[in-house]
């Protein structure tokens, strides 16, 4: 969420936003009418830079995992990514095991 306000120690505008990957940017400007359209163009060149929206519509769950997992590899400890991606990895069914899963029976009928 993007905000804009006037600084009581300062006489100057803020615009606190965040970008694509989530970091928390703050710009100061003179007057508010500059604070607004600064907002604008930061949105609107987000929207331009990551065109997300779109793509994630036609996205599976698994797709978006991968790509959550790769993009965090490099932010977390190595052992804690391939404790993640172990994770991740069984969540899905491999094609080759798809008979193996429909022949199983569901854990849930096992719970009494």
């Amino acid at each position: 969420m993007a905000t804009i306000w006037k600084r009581k120690d300062r006489d100057c505008w803020a615009v606190d936003y965040r970008d694509a990957t989530g970091k928390r940017i703050r710009l100061k400007v003179s007057t508010r009418q500059d604070a607004e359209i600064l907002l604008a163009e930061k949105i609107k060149e987000m929207k331009e830079a990551h065109p997300t929206a779109l793509s994630l519509q036609d996205m599976t769950l698994k797709e978006y995992a991968e790509r959550w997992s790769e993009r965090v590899k490099g932010e977390i400890e190595e052992k804690t990514w391939r404790s993640y991606k172990q994770n991740l990895d069984g969540m899905w069914c491999q094609p080759s095991a798809i008979s193996k899963c429909a022949k199983s029976p569901c854990p849930m009928s096992l719970v009494s």
